[in-house]
């Protein structure tokens, strides 16, 4: 047993590396599909059940355990949508600048060859670059439309969430556990002439979180459980970006990195009849400092000189989670639920990327120091009712609803996370071909409430040529979740 145990803990670590980076399937970019049992009731009991698939929401689930369990689950993510252009517009510099900072480089237009002076030696007439403080006050033209292809379909694609658990009791009153989850995952791809390529193109975000619980049998009516949380955080980032003037081709700018910060979960069970359970939990948030490096590449007229690989750091907050629920049970076949998820999404309030290199390469002329980007996330709250009905001692059947708000704001939603407020309606089942062995069937759809892109930014803020671009679009969407896991109990 201990051999195929073994099998189990390297397919479910195989299965992380292959497939978890995956769609949201909740609010934002959050997966909360870590239970195929769950699924099936739409998590509106998972806070007050036992089992090692439910310690993702409370390690308390594992502290009446009875012998050793092993869950390994996987679920496919279909997303039909479509993001609309609704009058997008970009505002370029005028590039009246002064012709005493330099004299004119043949191919470039006038009043570029100052400010690249200095930059490399022999092209121009030597004249030092100028300092951000001395440059004039670079007047913008009229906005006009961002151009590209106006309906962006299905951004969200096909994809695969994996999720693994075991547990097993140490005494009469203390069980331990470990879980593999996808907590934080998701994929928007954009084509590279589409109307929101100067804010998205590729947006991939692999998280993996490792999670230890221990839980204790306080007495007949109380459980508790903690443990610490590894979490790993991968992520890319591209867009295209427009050169100095619009005849010259767009570039590309791509941000890579990743990091592993530590947190800490906790909860309690208390059943203070043998038909109630109620249950609560906490996960702790992350703050992630991503190490790795920004590409730009691909420019053709004057941004061409910022052509660079260099390394930076990205820094972002993952948001902790609330949970708290209760169970009923009427009678012997049949369980009630219900379950509320608080969000800490606010934490999440914006992504900032340090280059390392930047004043070393083009003295902040061309290249920032810094690139933040706001995305104003308010905190969210989720809930979920469903129920269980045993139908014979081999065949469980299950549903339940879920209303989900997003975290995004409509004056400030950009494209790399196109979401809307979710309801999830989900049915699933439980066959028990034999004592030991559990197996979990489940499908959601979600429908995503239309939502407004609104997002301005300023490209190339901190540097000599800013541009202002404002994204104004329509997102709309709904998805298909199915899953199919094994329990087995020795």
């Amino acid at each position: 047993m201990i051999k195929g145990f073994r099998a189990w803990l390297a397919m479910g670590a195989a299965g992380y590396v292959l497939a978890c980076a995956s769609s949201a399937a909740a609010g934002a970019f959050y997966i909360q599909e870590q239970s195929v049992k769950g699924a099936g009731r739409a998590y509106s009991g998972e806070v007050t059940d036992t089992g090692a698939e439910s310690m993702f929401w409370n390690p308390a689930a594992i502290g009446r355990l009875e012998g050793k369990e092993v869950y390994n689950g996987a679920f496919g993510v279909f997303v039909i949508g479509e993001v609309t252009d609704e009058g997008s517009t970009l505002q370029r510099p005028t590039l009246n600048v002064p012709s005493a900072l330099g004299t004119p480089i043949p191919g470039l237009p006038n009043g570029v060859t100052g400010l690249l002076s200095g930059v490399l030696p022999g092209l121009t007439n030597g004249v030092l670059i100028p300092t951000l403080n001395s440059l004039p006050n670079i007047a913008l033209l009229p906005p006009q439309p961002v151009g590209g292809n106006p309906v962006a379909k299905n951004p969200i694609p096909k994809s695969i969430v994996p999720n693994f658990a075991f547990a097993m009791p140490v005494t009469d009153r203390l069980s331990v556990g470990l879980g593999i989850n996808a907590p934080f995952n998701a994929i928007t791809t954009y084509d590279g002439d589409s109307w929101v390529r100067y804010g998205a193109i590729k947006s991939r975000f692999l998280n993996i979180n490792l999670q230890t619980a221990v839980s204790m049998r306080v007495n007949r009516w109380l459980t508790i459980g903690g443990g610490g949380n590894v979490d790993y955080f991968d992520a890319t980032f591209s867009q295209m970006g427009p050169d100095l003037t619009a005849p010259f081709p767009d570039g590309k700018i791509e941000v890579k990195g990743s990091n592993t910060r530590f947190g800490w979960n906790a909860g309690a069970q208390v059943r203070p009849a043998k038909t109630v359970t109620v249950g609560a939990s906490y996960r702790s948030g992350y703050k992630h400092h991503l190490d790795g490096d920004v590409t730009i590449y691909g420019f053709q007229g004057p941004f061409a000189l910022v052509t660079s690989k260099q390394e930076a750091t990205t820094n972002f907050d993952l948001p902790w989670i609330a949970t708290g629920g209760v169970t009923v049970r009427p009678m012997r076949r049949l369980a009630l639920h219900a379950q509320v998820q608080r969000f800490g999404w606010s934490d999440f309030d914006n992504v900032r990327v340090d280059l390392k290199g930047a004043g070393q390469l083009l003295p902040g002329a061309l290249l920032p120091k810094s690139i933040t980007v706001k995305e104003f996330y308010k905190d969210t709250t989720n809930v979920a009712l469903g129920a269980d009905f045993a139908v014979t001692d081999w065949l469980t059947v299950r549903a339940g609803a879920q209303k989900d708000p997003t975290p995004t704001n409509d004056l400030y939603r950009d494209p790399r996370v196109p979401d809307g407020d979710r309801k999830l309606y989900s049915v699933g089942t439980t066959v028990t071909p034999k004592p030991g062995m559990h197996l979990d069937l489940s499908a959601a759809y979600i429908k995503l409430k239309d939502s407004a892109i609104h997002s301005d930014q300023v490209l190339y803020d901190g540097t000599a040529f800013p541009m202002n671009l404002s994204l104004r679009g329509r997102s709309e969407g709904k998805g298909l979740v199915v899953g199919g896991g094994a329990r087995f109990t020795f």
